[in-house]
């Protein structure tokens, strides 16, 4: 069961195995290791990505990064990740992350 966490904002969710996010170019999408560490993190799709990355607890290698296109592509081997997706329109209303 996969479970979403959504506000006007925002959608925050848990990542194991691969996962496509849809959006606008230039969202902004934050990752997080669920857990003391998350291996085999690959992301594509993204302004900054990444190839079979490792994220410890307290890592700041997957804060802010923004979508390059549509989609992304955020994949992890081993562990779980902590997604949090900023929808453009938030900022276009003057919210913030």
């Amino acid at each position: 069961v996969r479970t979403v966490l959504v506000d006007e904002n925002c959608e925050v969710f848990l990542v194991r195995g691969r996962h496509e996010i849809s959006g606008e170019a230039g969202e902004i999408v934050s990752i997080f290791p669920f857990g003391q560490r998350a291996e085999g993190i690959t992301l594509e799709g993204f302004a900054y990505p990444l190839h079979e990355a490792t994220l410890e607890i307290g890592s700041t290698l997957g804060v802010s990064n923004l979508l390059a296109g549509e989609t992304g592509v955020v994949t992890v081997v081993r562990g779980a990740l902590l997604v949090v997706h900023y929808a453009k329109a938030a900022f276009e209303k003057g919210g913030r992350p």
